[in-house]
């Protein structure tokens, strides 16, 4: 559409100049084509430089009799000029193509004093910052009082008024871009709700202003994007929080630019903070976190450690870093967060309450949930345990047990028991957080969805009614694929999830297809060292062991072990899988050896007590080796040196070897 066009092709297209200068001059009845006309016209054609974009604009700016033909090349060049003392560097087709925009926007658009058309220039400078496909119109009706605040003050540039209702609302906007539509500046699609505009347009459109109203319009259109963002994340305003993606992209590039050290200032990091939000609440936790960083950094500086901002913009990047399983950073924000609440108690009486160096009012205890979430992550779980045990008991006393953020404590404290064996706890807590969230948010809200994935995996867990666990998992599935799209992060862990089940119901077949089928999506979105990496290969290699494929298992298992740091808590679960795979294959020597290294290193380093349970099960493991091969004096040794290892009473058929789930 861009490129060079033959005359063949000019003469083809719809409204070009050189059709409507064949035509028959109204005054000529003989019906011939007036030389005359047809004349300017190929001289406007090759002046155009045969391009097919240019010249049909250039045909519908003369239809419209906004220029004549006759004066039309003079216009043009005048135009062209001047467009070419600007600052920025054009190529001749870009000035040919800019300049046949920049007269019906002067002539018509720019120099009229009408509603619709004053309306109109605002809507363009703001289509000049957002991404110029799918503008969906919802954004801009949401946003109308901060498109109404381009008007307020002294500042000096037009905009949409204010309307009095929402029927009045939609005309407006709609009559403001019938304008833009009927100068070729927007495809419009009333069916769609939504309006784009060419790219060579959307850059002419940022680029006709100078540096001073760009900086000012950019400020403007992110203010109107954040508009759309409450700040409770509401489940019913996501589908619209998604369409903001790509528009929050193209500002944030134009802003690098403008201000590589963003935020310059308070309102700034506010708005920069929605976007994060909504990065985040989509997967894209890469980008959320660099955005977070800068708001936190900012506030830190200008606004104090202590300050409820900060605080806020503290706890949202330690939440990313928790879903970039950047385990070390998010302990170290949170703990920060907790020393600063520590000292910014609500009232005297938190001060006065015993004992006073136990905070309990709710921003310190929902802190200390999120310390308990971050310390189940990295399998710190009686640490763990811990927090969350004085977290519930506190937001109880404070908010009562139906309140969310007192929930969202008993979930993770939930999540903590499961994993320490404590499945009454556990399940007692889920039962009462999953009918309470229920009847609050409705059956699919993502925190309702978490709640039934949980249960779940704890009736998994416990090995009872594995069909309503398969249901309940499957379920979630379905439901976070309808809600967050098919490559959101969190489709990764239900189908993890869904694959322990369908082990536990001797399917691993059907595990081994719907991992597969997921690695591919992992490679892309999250890429081959995430962490979620590593938890999808580490069940695919324990549903490959379940199916008879113990060569395949043996492979995956070594491949992870080789780029798990010896720290990581997934290393001891998958070195766990990676014995038993061995033993199973006959490979007893080799399975020896490493208990044998992992008993060793967890002796030195201390990483898991002696009495832990991960710890019996390789010493199990190994006891099983010397019974096999009769070596008693081996097996006497090896209790003293494993106090909790009972021959009577071994645990090795209970204990879990999945790997530590790294996700709702």
């Amino acid at each position: 559409m861009t490129g060079h066009a033959t005359l063949t092709e000019v003469f083809r297209a719809e409204n070009s100049v050189v059709e409507y200068a064949s035509s028959s001059s109204p005054n000529d009845e003989s019906g011939t084509p007036n030389p005359q006309r047809q004349s300017l016209a190929q001289g406007i054609v090759s002046e155009l430089g045969y391009l097919a974009l240019a010249i049909m604009q250039a045909g519908r700016t003369i239809r419209r009799k906004i220029a004549t033909l006759e004066m039309y090349l003079n216009i043009y060049l005048g135009h062209r000029k001047s467009l070419m003392k600007t600052p920025r560097t054009l190529n001749a087709d870009e000035a040919n193509i800019i300049t046949t925009w920049e007269i019906p926007f002067k002539n018509t658009v720019a120099n009229r004093t009408s509603t619709e058309h004053k309306d109109a220039v605002t809507l363009l400078h703001i289509f000049a910052f957002i991404h110029f496909e799918h503008i969906p119109e919802e954004i801009l009706q949401r946003s109308w009082t901060a498109i109404e605040r381009s008007r307020s003050g002294n500042e000096p540039y037009c905009g949409i008024l204010q309307p009095t209702n929402d029927d009045e609302t939609q005309a407006r906007l709609r009559r403001a871009l019938r304008v833009l539509f009927e100068h070729s500046i927007i495809d419009y699609e009333p069916h769609n709700f939504s309006c784009s505009l060419h790219p060579i347009v959307y850059a002419w459109a940022r680029d006709r202003l100078g540096e001073t109203e760009q900086r000012w319009w950019l400020s403007r259109t992110m203010s109107i994007l954040a508009q759309c963002i409450s700040p409770n994340l509401e489940a019913s305003g996501r589908k619209l929080r998604r369409l903001l993606l790509p528009h929050m992209g193209s500002c944030i590039r134009a802003l690098e630019l403008q201000h590589p050290s963003f935020p310059d200032d308070i309102e700034r990091a506010a708005v920069i903070e929605k976007f994060a939000w909504i990065y985040a609440e989509n997967g894209l936790w890469s980008i959320a976190r660099t955005l977070q960083t800068k708001v936190m950094n900012f506030r830190v500086k200008n606004l104090g450690k202590r300050h409820s901002a900060t605080i806020l913009a503290q706890r949202s990047l330690a939440y990313t870093c928790w879903n970039l399983f950047e385990i070390r950073p998010a302990i170290v924000i949170q703990l920060e967060v907790l020393r600063s609440l520590w000292w910014t108690r609500p009232s005297i009486k938190y001060w006065t309450a015993w004992p006073p160096w136990k905070p309990d009012h709710v921003d310190y205890c929902t802190t200390l949930s999120d310390l308990n979430s971050t310390l189940w992550l990295a399998g710190k779980r009686k640490e763990s345990r811990y927090v969350g045990e004085r977290a519930v008991d506190r937001l109880i006393r404070q908010l009562g047990p139906d309140d969310p953020k007192t929930l969202t404590a008993m979930f993770n404290l939930a999540r903590t028991h499961l994993h320490l064996g404590n499945h009454e706890k556990s399940h007692k807590l889920l039962v009462w957080v999953l009918n309470r969230r229920k009847r609050l948010f409705g059956f699919v809200h993502p925190d309702t969805l978490m709640a039934r994935n949980e249960l779940g995996i704890l009736l998994c867990a416990r090995k009872r009614n594995l069909l309503l666990a398969e249901r309940l998992v499957s379920n979630v599935l379905e439901s976070r694929k309808k809600i967050l799209g098919e490559e959101h992060a969190y489709i990764l862990w239900s189908v993890n999830d869904l694959s322990k089940v369908l082990c536990e119901r001797g399917r691993p077949g059907r595990a081994v297809r719907i991992l597969e089928e997921i690695i591919p999506v992992v490679v892309r979105t999250l890429g081959e060292d995430h962490v979620g990496m590593s938890m999808t290969r580490s069940n695919l290699a324990r549903a490959y062991a379940l199916s008879g494929h113990l060569e395949e298992a043996e492979g995956v298992l070594w491949r992870l072990l080789e780029v798990l740091p010896l720290d990581h808590p997934d290393w001891i679960h998958n070195m766990f899988g990676y014995v038993r795979v061995r033993v199973r294959q006959g490979k007893l020597s080799a399975a020896e050896k490493d208990c044998v290294e992992t008993l060793d290193k967890i002796s030195k380093t201390k990483i898991l007590a002696h009495d832990d349970p991960r710890t019996i099960a390789f010493a199990e493991e190994l006891l099983k080796i010397y019974r096999t091969q009769k070596r008693f004096q081996d097996i006497d040794a090896l209790k003293k040196s494993v106090p909790g290892l009972n021959e009577e009473n071994l645990i090795g058929a209970k204990f879990d070897i999945y790997t530590i789930r790294t996700g709702p």
